[in-house]
């Protein structure tokens, strides 16, 4: 077992007074190994003379903390690991989290008074760094997110998850000809997603469709009229040379940019039907 023991730096700032007898934090970090996806435990400890709370943020590659907490959560790739409260006196907390990527983390630890406003310096400003590697091997896409932390293991993407950022999905369709009402349409989303697609021309509507994709390639999907509404569509092509088809798709996929709820984007594409 590897115990780093590492005290934080302190800094009374404009909220600090001769009154505030907050001694320093201290922070001990035990791993087993400070890797990625092992689980980091923190004990906290120190002294405050009034009720406090005591804000933990982790943050990959970071040179500093923030001067006051409210702008250090609006950073992009802060992570709150905990928020204790400690009563005046000699307190000791132990908390934890698991780094997500190879990276040196710095921990930031902001300690306010109860009635303090959290946009001005904190009573102490501690923080340090732990340096976290990857075990070889684990990383199959070069974005420093090992497996399985890494929920996309084949696209590369410096994001909490590994996963990019869904974009819209890609339908194409190109002309067709009537025939037995049956095409063939592709889509392609960016993540592994789940696909459901309605067609329509006007107020006749083909079947509907679903399907799943467990990567990020073209999927080829078929959409199909019944044979009473190919009837339809033929009594129309009759005056008009053409009409004119709409596929809605809605794809959700879980493999999003954070660990939140499943995003869904929705797209459609019009296609055209000849005799």
């Amino acid at each position: 077992m590897v115990i780093a023991v590492v005290a934080l730096a302190v800094a009374f700032g404009a909220a600090g007074t001769a009154s505030a007898q907050v001694t320093a934090l201290t922070v001990t970090v035990t791993t087993t190994d400070a890797i990625a996806g092992a689980l980091v435990n923190v004990t906290i400890d120190g002294k405050t003379d009034d009720t406090s709370p005591l804000y933990l943020y982790y943050e990959p590659d970071a040179a500093d903390c923030a001067s006051t907490q409210a702008e250090h959560v609006r950073r992009p790739n802060v992570h709150t690991f905990d928020i204790l409260y400690p009563g005046a006196g000699e307190f000791s907390f132990a908390s934890s989290f698991t780094p997500e990527q190879a990276a040196t983390y710095r921990i930031c630890a902001y300690l306010y008074y109860q009635r303090d406003n959290q946009t001005q310096e904190p009573r102490t400003l501690g923080t340090t760094t732990l340096p976290v590697t990857i075990k070889p091997g684990t990383d199959t896409d070069g974005d420093l997110r090992p497996v399985p932390i890494d929920r996309c293991p084949g696209i590369a993407a410096a994001t909490d998850t590994g996963c990019p950022v869904m974009t819209a999905p890609v339908v194409s369709v190109g002309k067709q000809k009537l025939g037995k009402g049956s095409y063939s349409v592709s889509i392609t989303c960016n993540l592994p997603c789940d696909l459901v697609y309605t067609t329509s021309i006007g107020s006749i509507k083909f079947n509907p469709g679903t399907t799943s994709t467990l990567d990020a390639k073209a999927k080829k999907v078929t959409v199909r009229l019944t044979k009473a509404n190919v009837a339809k569509v033929k009594k129309r092509l009759k005056r008009a040379s053409s009409v004119t088809a709409t596929i809605k798709v809605v794809a959700t996929s879980s493999y999003t940019a954070s660990q939140e709820t499943p995003e869904t984007l929705t797209v459609s594409k019009s296609f055209t039907i000849t005799r």
